[in-house]
């Protein structure tokens, strides 16, 4: 029975050292698969190519005659800018009618006074091309473009 024993222990001990030496095997293959995915990860980019051109520094490139152009404007002081008017369109009559009147005019006061029959600067909304119809506003500055 020794004998039967001792053979059967080598048999086992054969058996143990094939199964760690495929425990092992497994191990470095597992590990060496991490390593390529990780080393094969690092290498394909994510980034688009525009946000990589995004992400360089800037190199500032100011072009002079830019910036003396820039330099001669001309400055409005403080009395032509309170000369300027401003002018704004107002629709009344459901969309039908136009008004071009300075920026301080309501519609509320303009309605009014198209009730009272006081002439404004309108313009009708055309149903065809060829019919506006335009009149002043008193005491209004016309703007450039406008003739009366």
């Amino acid at each position: 029975m020794k004998k039967n024993s001792l053979t059967d222990q080598i048999k086992n001990l054969k058996h143990g050292q094939q199964l760690l030496a495929s425990a092992i095997l497994f191990l470095v293959l597992v590990l060496a698969w991490i390593f390529v995915g990780i080393f094969a990860g690092q290498q394909e980019s994510k980034i688009s190519p525009t946000l990589k051109k995004a992400a360089l520094p800037l190199t500032p490139d100011l072009n002079e005659e830019i910036l003396t152009e820039l330099e001669e404007k001309r400055v409005y002081t403080e009395d032509e800018l309170a000369n300027f008017t401003i002018y704004k369109i107002i629709t009344t009559d459901r969309g039908k009618q136009q008004s071009i009147v300075p920026i301080t005019v309501f519609a509320e006061d303009l309605e009014a006074q198209e009730e009272s029959g006081s002439s404004l600067k309108t313009t009708d909304v055309p149903e065809s091309e060829e019919e506006t119809s335009e009149t002043t506003i008193p005491g209004a500055t016309p703007p450039p473009d406008v003739k009366n």
